[in-house]
């Protein structure tokens, strides 16, 4: 025969059952949006982040999880952080992200700008807001905020050409991470004017990254690329001979610019320009038969080959 619990026993069941249920509520209670708002308050990293990531799922529904996503900004944990940015970018929250950018913590300002970066992108009033906020950080005493302004402004591509004359200015900064976020950006933003001056930059990063950027032109973009070719670095004046014979080969400035560059100082310069003048055919061959005397051998030999290889489809 079976014994029955005792007393004792029964209420230590009870017990059980009292706090497992308790248990099991909280735990429900902790998966709703108060209970992922007091999560965001958590001494576990992990927990916080989590909460953030939650209440960003939500979207705009969880606008009243704002102001403590905000505090959450100053967290030292960069995966919290970065979460908690996250989750403002998909709640919407660009008015207290563009105040959050004014923040004396350079963290919270490179995390409000990274929110803002891809906050509500079809919204074109917001857009305004956030490009002006980007021209304005581009003058943050801490360097890393101005890289991250940098960077937002060449996410916003052609959207943010307001911004030109603030990253103009930029190509000149003193840090060189800035410099070339500030060049791409004006790319990225389809600015010519920018990439002409960014050609006369003293740091040649700048003005290698200015002729790549070149490549997303057309026609227009010929004088700046003739201007390249006067550059004192090899590798610059390569990647213009390149460009212009490919972009321009029928244009009348685009033989004379390539034979000016036979002359450049630089071999790698020398032997590109004779690479670009066959391509433009055999109107290119007298500069091309000067340049079999080049001093060095290795550029002499490849206009023979050149001159042999026009020759031939000239059928002289």
């Amino acid at each position: 025969m079976r014994r029955r619990p005792s007393v004792l026993e029964w209420i230590v069941l009870v017990q059980i059952l009292v706090v497992g249920f308790l248990v099991g509520d909280y735990y429900v209670w902790m998966r709703t949006k108060p209970g992922w708002i007091m999560a965001l308050h958590s001494d576990d990293a992990q927990t916080r982040s989590r909460a953030a990531q939650q209440l960003g799922e939500g979207g705009e529904e969880n606008a009243q999880a704002i102001p403590a996503l905000i505090q959450l900004l100053e967290d030292p944990d960069n995966s919290v952080g970065s979460s908690a940015a996250q989750a403002l970018r998909r709640i919407g929250g660009v008015p207290p992200l563009i105040q959050a950018c004014k923040s004396p913590n350079p963290v919270v300002r490179m995390r409000s700008i990274q929110a803002l970066t891809y906050s509500n992108p079809e919204d074109p009033a917001t857009l305004d807001q956030r490009v002006a906020m980007f021209a304005e950080a581009l003058k943050d005493p801490d360097p890393r905020v101005r890289t991250f302004a940098a960077n937002a402004l060449r996410a916003a591509g052609p959207a943010g050409a307001q911004a030109a004359p603030a990253l103009i200015e930029a190509l000149d900064d003193p840090d060189p991470y800035v410099r070339q976020g500030a060049v791409e950006a004006l790319g990225a933003m389809k600015s010519l004017e920018g990439l002409r001056q960014a050609l006369d930059s003293p740091d040649w990063s700048v003005r290698i990254r200015a002729i790549g950027q070149l490549h997303g032109f057309g026609p227009e973009a010929v004088p700046a690329i003739i201007h390249a070719l006067d550059d004192r670095n090899g590798s610059i004046v390569s990647q213009a001979a390149d460009m212009l014979s490919q972009m321009a080969p029928n244009d009348p400035r685009t033989l004379p610019a390539l034979i000016r560059a036979l002359t450049h100082p630089d071999t790698q310069a020398r032997a590109s320009a004779v690479t670009a003048l066959e391509r433009l055919g055999p109107e290119a061959l007298p500069a091309l038969r000067d340049a079999m005397t080049d001093s060095n051998p290795s550029v002499a030999r490849m206009a023979r080959e050149a001159v042999s290889r026009l020759e031939r489809r000239a059928g002289n």
